[in-house]
């Protein structure tokens, strides 16, 4: 029997600043998504709670977002395999390479053509995004950020089956 809450932090520095509120509501919205009551899987809140933290102190939000966003994807087991083709294990080597969601992630190009959802995407992104996700904080700077995060969230929506609302209005802040 719970006899009394309260909490560790409200995240301050996420509340008095509408474009982290944003970054926050989304992580938060897709946890909600793919999470399911009791089976959840190890480290998840401690990696929400570093997320957010992030999120909170970064000198680049979207940046921490994204990073965040890659390693609760990972504690979720639903992070997409950006550096190596989902198909043949083979590293990155054309530009643009394509990107399956259906395969989970880069295809190379001979086996491209066994996935109908395959889109291309600059090179420099997926391997961008599988740097980012190998990382234990938010790296400084993260080169085409607004393209991963678009391409992170379209993986993302698949994940959670269903809409991501508070994701359509972050990317409505960000490009607007």
């Amino acid at each position: 029997m719970v006899t009394q809450v309260q909490p560790l932090t409200s995240y301050p520095g996420l509340r008095a600043d509408y474009e982290r509120l944003s970054l926050g509501m989304a992580l938060l919205e897709w946890i909600d998504a793919v999470v399911q009551s009791g089976q959840t899987e190890p480290g998840v809140f401690e990696t929400l709670d570093r997320s957010l933290r992030a999120l909170e102190e970064h000198e680049a939000p979207l940046v921490a977002h994204i990073w965040a966003m890659s390693r609760l994807m990972e504690c979720e087991g639903v992070l997409p395999s950006w550096h190596r083709c989902v198909a043949t294990g083979s590293p990155v080597t054309e530009d643009p390479a394509f990107v399956t969601i259906e395969g989970g992630g880069y295809v190379c190009l001979e086996a491209s053509l066994e996935f109908r959802d395959r889109f291309p995407m600059p090179a420099e992104v997926l391997i961008g995004l599988a740097k980012t996700a190998e990382r234990d904080e938010p790296p400084p700077r993260l080169r085409h950020d607004r393209a991963c995060l678009r391409l992170l969230l379209r993986f993302a929506r698949a994940a959670a089956h269903r809409d991501l609302p508070a994701s359509d209005a972050l990317l409505a802040v960000i490009e607007g």
